[in-house]
């Protein structure tokens, strides 16, 4: 484990404030360990006037190092904070090694009760852990997106931009109809409009520098038209580096293709 100042470790926090040092902050942080920074983060992740994504990003570390002093503080996250609620909740099921859902009044009954890392532990929560989430969570490990496995088997996540813009995305895990081997399919909407002209040049346009997937036009309600990013790799190709790849590229074009389409942040 990695030594270093107090002073040091109060820049590196700070640093996480930032979208261009965030990265590196980060990963220095999670190389000097709880011992060193974990105080620190605690403090940052409940500033309520910290930038979300830094907050996110401690929040993410504390769970890394199965902090359970944070136990109480993501709990309170979790009731009062709306918009760190997915990476609170994550954080509490990694820490204790137990799942108890999203309800507010269960963790915090498992806390007067005396829970804690120590109950269960990461150990016992990966061991229950579906792979694909598993995968999801190394992937973004230390990017600003909220992640979930939904009962059907698929994961939902949701990519946080700075200036308070967000982002959806699905990966379901169906058969390739074509080979019958498994896939990934990668889906998240761009918008609606009724203007498809517009709608046209917008997607000419941005077909030239699109790195992955293509853009999908669906009939919606009262003649507009739904536009989404789809995209489908064989499930044996998703190491961490292609699925961060494919969830940051998709999010932020159809995050940016929004803005220009609706003026908006509905999805």
């Amino acid at each position: 484990m990695a030594t270093c100042s107090s002073t040091a470790v109060s820049e590196l926090v700070h640093a996480l404030g930032n979208f261009r040092t965030r990265a590196g902050a980060r990963r220095a942080l999670a190389d000097l360990g709880a011992e060193a920074c974990a105080d620190a983060l605690m403090q940052l992740a409940a500033a309520p006037d910290a930038s979300e994504n830094a907050r996110w990003v401690a929040v993410d570390l504390l769970a890394e190092f199965a902090h359970a002093p944070a136990l109480p503080l993501c709990a309170g996250l979790l009731r009062h904070e709306p918009h760190l609620r997915g990476g609170a909740l994550d954080a509490l099921r990694r820490i204790s090694g137990t799942d108890l859902g999203d309800d507010p009044e269960a963790w915090d009954r498992y806390l007067a009760g005396g829970g804690s890392a120590a109950a269960g532990g990461p150990a016992a929560a990966d061991s229950k852990t579906a792979p694909e989430l598993a995968l999801a969570r190394e992937a973004l490990c230390g990017v600003p997106v909220e992640i979930s496995w939904e009962a059907p088997g698929y994961l939902h996540l949701q990519a946080k931009f700075d200036h308070g813009r967000h982002q959806q995305l699905v990966v379901s895990f169906p058969n390739d109809p074509r080979t019958g081997e498994p896939a990934a399919l990668f889906y998240t909407e761009c918008g609606t409009t009724t203007d498809i002209t517009r709608l046209r040049d917008m997607i000419a346009r941005r077909h030239v520098t699109l790195r992955h997937s293509r853009f999908i036009l669906d009939p919606a309600s009262q003649g507009a038209t739904k536009v989404s990013l789809r995209q489908t790799v064989p499930k044996s190709t998703l190491t961490p580096g292609v699925f961060r790849d494919l969830v940051m590229d998709l999010t932020r074009e159809a995050d940016s293709f929004e803005a220009e389409l609706t003026g908006g942040d509905q999805i």
